[in-house]
């Protein structure tokens, strides 16, 4: 008696279904069964129509079905059973390699050839074909739940203000990259960040609009194609490749960005790659340059006097010397004077240089200049005028 029949059945309230015309062979199965200590049901039935019909009612757990029936072939069974999933097994007295491939490419879980042996090996190559089926069913359920897992990291990603880019920096190659990442370096279309990384457009399998995969088929260890990943070129601009966790570069459009260098390591600790993340911070970076400019311009004119600011003031908002004399009850000769030793002290040389440093001094505000009233004098001319008039 070989292992196989000394081990008990571990799944004993299976449901089996029989399809076996041969009342010869369907005995030897039961008394297998029996001998294996299954205490489920097994129904046995001798024909196509009867075999459809009891896998419709009654739904087992597993079927061994007969390849040649007398109303027709067993395999006819395979498209009911995959609809109730519910695994078979096909059997046959003279079986081809033909009938093992058509069978097996049909759905089949498994394609024996029906001898003494196998005939007390069935119970065991069924608990192993209901293995092998949960397994299968937990695997699709892992996979599922990936999926969802990815979806929601990829929501997640997408939905972040940063960019982010995952990379084998040991193999130089991209694993991930979101929209934000190709709008920070605008690349606009999957097509131009995809030229931009030198890639053939149909070597390359595009997973979603803001996910790419770097597959394409490649020769294997083993010398049959499989999967393999695009390297990133040589000169590649947008993976800075730093040693610090943080680092600030400008991109050849004029943004600047701030990159973080995250490494990512399997469970034993082992790096395995970067996930790098980006941020576009030329909006701020502008602003402090703004602000910095506004502190040294403030600097500058801190140097001033009080009347040297108040007549270069005058000149910025574009009044001629005259007026700004009137306007100030001096002579226009203590306003040159006043205008050529503020513009020594401020080290300009023209009238826009000087418009230029009190508009930087107030970045986020308008200038307001100074209004001008009218002199004293001029007042009295235009009363006088009015009076003749």
């Amino acid at each position: 008696m070989t292992e196989g029949r000394k081990e008990r059945m571990s799944t004993e309230a299976i449901k089996v279904l029989l399809v076996e015309d041969d009342p010869g062979h369907a005995a030897l199965l039961q008394r297998s069964f029996e001998d294996a200590g299954h205490a489920g049901e097994l129904r046995v039935v001798g024909t196509l129509a009867e075999g459809l019909a009891a896998m419709a009612r009654e739904k087992p757990d597993v079927a061994l079905v007969d390849l040649v029936l007398p109303d027709g072939r067993g395999t006819a069974v395979l498209s009911l059973a995959k609809e109730h999933d519910i695994p078979v097994i096909v059997l046959t007295a003279h079986g081809t390699q033909k009938d093992a491939r058509d069978a097996l490419k049909e759905g089949a879980a498994d394609y024996i050839v029906k001898s003494p042996e196998v005939f007390e090996e069935a119970p065991r190559i069924v608990q192993r074909v209901l293995q092998e089926r949960e397994a299968q069913k937990k695997l699709a359920e892992a996979q599922q739940a990936l999926r969802r897992n990815e979806a929601l990291l990829r929501a997640i990603t997408e939905s972040a203000p940063l960019a982010f880019l995952a990379a084998d920096l040991d193999a130089q190659r991209v694993l991930y990259v979101t929209r934000r990442f190709a709008e920070i370096w605008s690349l606009q279309s999957v097509q131009e960040k995809l030229m931009a990384l030198r890639i053939p457009l149909n070597e390359v399998r595009i997973l979603c609009e803001s996910r790419l995969s770097f597959e394409r088929k490649a020769p294997g260890e083993d010398g049959q194609e499989g999967a393999g990943q695009y390297a990133l070129p040589e000169n590649h601009e947008f993976l800075l490749v730093d040693e610090r966790p943080e680092v600030e570069f400008e991109l050849g459009n004029g943004k600047i960005v701030r990159q973080l260098a995250v490494p990512i390591t399997d469970d034993q600790g082992q790096r395995i790659g970067h996930l790098f993340l980006f941020e576009d911070i030329t909006a701020r970076k502008r602003h402090e340059a703004r602000l910095e400019r506004a502190a040294k311009a403030r600097e500058h004119l801190s140097r001033l006097s009080r009347r040297e600011n108040q007549v270069l003031e005058l000149v910025a908002s574009g009044l001629p010397n005259r007026m700004i004399a009137e306007n100030l009850a001096i002579s226009e000769k203590t306003v040159e004077k006043h205008r050529a030793s503020g513009l020594r002290k401020l080290q300009l040389r023209s009238v826009a240089s000087l418009v230029r440093l009190y508009l930087s001094a107030n970045p986020d505000q308008e200038v307001t200049w100074p209004s001008v009233e009218p002199s004293r004098r001029r007042r009295r001319r235009r009363r006088t005028r009015q009076v003749e008039s």
